[in-house]
């Protein structure tokens, strides 16, 4: 497989380096493309700061390495994207910008080349509007760190089922977990971390716990890091004050940026040389992580009962591309449907734009497998095993899940055959 990585600048090295990391091996190629000499270069750099980091360690033979560096074009020439199998924009976030590099690509590549946006929030819609064939467009958004992180999520066009297999087959042989959702602002993942992110901004705002309180209290109940934590990391204020931004268009005014995000800019909120005291009261503990499970629990359940992304999928998304310590989905189920509503019915008083959920408000959250997904062809069934990042690897609550479908599936008269099978095959 050939692929195209347009942007050296923060994510395209990270996600040119995962891709080769899957296809060097396999006689692949990936091109890295930008029009800066001295971002390629640094893209160039970082890619080879992973490769010597990992064999080092012995995570991958002097061989592979050689095989990786060899694999890898960095070019400032998108006319070499031409035989690409697939092209990857993830060069900005600005919509025009990214409508005039499609424009440009089309001109390029063959008919059959899939092309991928990374975007955090624009809809793929609005990326694909003036394409000449918009159906081989697809968002496909990836995740910090974006060369191991395993999920991405994808929106298809709808109008062409073929191009949509191919497009997740392609992400899965670049050693990603493809999570299909809705063609909506944010789409699943970044509709609920960018939520979270702003709930943490105004409780800051309020006075009700600074940063270092608000990132004990959150990792120490629900991990990910904290929220702040996380800002500082990926240097993310802005690009969640603009997915904000494409939510309240639809959404309203709830989902309106806090002003104190927008300020922040690209600033951190943890100063490394003088870091701020974690230690709060318990009754600091517990507003704290009312308000921040309410909008992450009405988030997720709005995601799911919205049908933005399958129920299974969305709980494994953001315990792995979020960094949770259970999926939220899971966490819900774990507190109970008369806690969860007790939350989110709570902060709608005091926030009378939050959006509560039916299933949460009458009590009746979704039903969903967490390892098994279960798909129908006809009359087959498939039935998959989801742990990759657990190499498939059952436990107890995978085998209770099997036999449960298994049943399922038994007695129903319009099945024929079943399909038992694990991610990737």
């Amino acid at each position: 497989m050939i692929v195209g990585v347009i942007g050296s600048g923060s994510i395209g090295p990270d996600l040119a380096y995962g891709f080769l990391s899957s296809l060097a091996g396999k006689g692949g190629k990936v091109y890295l493309l930008d029009i800066k000499k001295e971002a390629l270069d640094a893209g160039v750099g970082r890619i080879e700061g992973y490769v010597g980091k990992a064999l080092s360690r012995g995570k991958i033979s002097p061989k592979a390495a050689e095989a990786t560096r060899a694999a890898l074009v960095p070019t400032m020439e998108i006319k070499d994207l031409a035989d690409c199998d697939y092209v990857l924009e993830a060069a900005t976030e600005d919509l025009k910008t990214k409508r005039i590099i499609l424009k440009n690509l089309e001109q390029i590549v063959r008919p059959d080349c899939l092309i991928g946006f990374a975007t955090s929030g624009i809809p793929r819609a609005r990326i694909a509007s003036e394409a000449l064939h918009p159906e081989r467009c697809f968002v496909n958004h990836p995740f910090f760190p974006a060369w191991r992180t395993l999920p991405i999520e994808v929106v298809a066009s709808g109008t062409d089922a073929r191009l949509s297999a191919r497009m997740m087959e392609t992400i899965q042989e670049l050693g990603k977990v493809p999570i299909a959702t809705a063609d909506v602002p944010a789409f699943a993942a970044d509709d609920i971390f960018c939520n979270y992110i702003c709930e943490a901004v105004r409780i800051v705002e309020d006075g009700v716990a600074t940063p270092a309180q608000v990132d004990k209290i959150v990792n120490s109940a629900i991990g990910g890091g904290g929220p702040f934590n996380v800002m500082d990391l990926t240097r993310g204020n802005l690009l969640v004050a603009h997915c904000q931004e494409l939510m309240q268009e639809e959404g309203g005014e709830w989902f309106a940026a806090p002003a104190l995000l927008v300020k922040q800019g690209s600033e951190r909120w943890h100063d490394p040389k003088a870091p701020g005291d974690p230690s709060h009261t318990q009754a600091q503990a517990q507003q704290v992580l009312d308000r921040i499970l309410a909008v992450l629990l009405g988030r997720t359940y709005a995601v799911a009962e919205n049908g933005v992304c399958d129920p299974s999928d969305l709980n494994w998304l953001i315990r792995t591309s979020l960094g949770f310590n259970q999926g939220m989905l899971d966490y819900g189920a774990s507190l109970g449907a008369e806690r969860v509503a007790e939350l989110c019915l709570s902060y709608k008083k005091e926030h009378p734009g939050f959006p509560v959920p039916d299933c949460v408000a009458q009590k009746k959250l979704p039903v969903y497998l967490r390892d098994v997904t279960v798909q129908r062809e006809g009359n087959i069934a498939i039935v998959t095993v989801r742990r990759p990042e657990f190499k498939n690897a059952l436990c107890t609550q995978t085998v209770q899940e099997l036999r449960k479908a298994f049943e399922q599936l038994d007695a129903d008269p319009d099945v024929q055959g079943v399909v038992f099978t694990g991610f990737g095959g």
